[in-house]
């Protein structure tokens, strides 16, 4: 199921082997992975795919329609730059540096409620470290090449201590805890296990569900901080005339960049791209 992509050839084999040492590990593994997988089905099939840039970033990307990593770009939002990138990709995917290109590497957005006016306001924050104009993607286009991390997977190295799962076919090992092979998590727990029975005990009580799972950080991560968002890894190219839906942003990101905002509205137009820009 590598679909051609050199960073999921060897994917499958991982994550079997992980989830192996997850039940051997975690008491009722298997009982309480069924309710986290039955969930993520759920949200996934529900929700959409988004990623924030930066407005200063338009121009490039209205030039190259296309959507690049920062192993492309130069470009970080991360502490410790390419280097981290190139750290947690290895990890995650089981993967060497040596047997990548820079274009094998994913791209990284979120998911989140499909009314992606509710989705911006949901997550004006994200516009000081991503970037305050959200792209909500066609889903069906990525769908096969995209995987999930629940939680924000740099976050203390959080990489080193979870597998991501295809959101074609969702499996609990995308959640942080039991070192997956390339080294300890930096913040060790006493036990692994309370991540696991944590999200699925709000899932039973219904404290989080295909309606609010978009406003997790609010609902359940100040109780455990690492239940922040729900990662998404791209895999493959992301073209902004072919997989773009919509672009959201706010008026005030076009001040004084007059000549970007009309060079936005024609391209939108042109390629049949929802373009809602809202005043606060």
């Amino acid at each position: 199921m590598s679909q051609g992509f050199k960073l999921l050839e060897n994917f499958d084999n991982y994550q079997f082997e992980y989830l192996q040492k997850l039940k051997a590990n975690i008491r009722n593994f298997e009982q309480i992975a069924m309710v986290i997988s039955l969930f993520l089905n759920k949200i996934l099939k529900k929700g959409a795919f988004y990623m924030n840039v930066h407005v200063e970033d338009l121009p490039s990307i209205l030039n190259d329609e296309e959507l690049k990593s920062n192993m492309l770009t130069g470009k970080s939002a991360t502490i410790g730059g390419q280097s981290s990138r190139i750290t947690s990709t290895c990890a995650m995917y089981n993967v060497r540096a040596e047997d990548l290109q820079p274009e094998d590497y994913p791209k990284f957005g979120y998911l989140s409620c499909s009314d992606s006016r509710v989705n911006y306001f949901t997550n004006l924050d994200y516009e000081y470290q991503y970037g305050g104009v959200a792209l909500k993607f066609k889903k069906e286009n990525l769908w096969h090449r995209t995987m999930l991390v629940i939680g924000d997977s740099m976050n203390f190295a959080h990489f080193n201590g979870l597998v991501p799962t295809r959101v074609s076919r969702p499996i609990a090992t995308c959640i942080y805890g039991l070192s997956n092979g390339h080294g300890e998590p930096l913040i060790r727990l006493s036990s692994p296990a309370p991540n696991w029975y944590f999200f699925a005990d709000k899932i039973l009580k219904n404290e989080i569900n295909e309606n609010n799972f978009h406003t997790m950080f609010d609902t359940i991560g100040g109780e455990v901080p690492i239940f922040d968002l729900f990662e998404l890894h791209f895999i493959g190219p992301l073209r902004l005339n072919l997989d773009v839906e919509s672009i959201d942003t706010l008026k005030s990101s076009f001040n004084e960049q007059e000549e970007l905002l009309r060079r936005t509205t024609e391209y939108c137009k042109d390629k049949n791209i929802q373009l809602n820009i809202y005043d606060l």
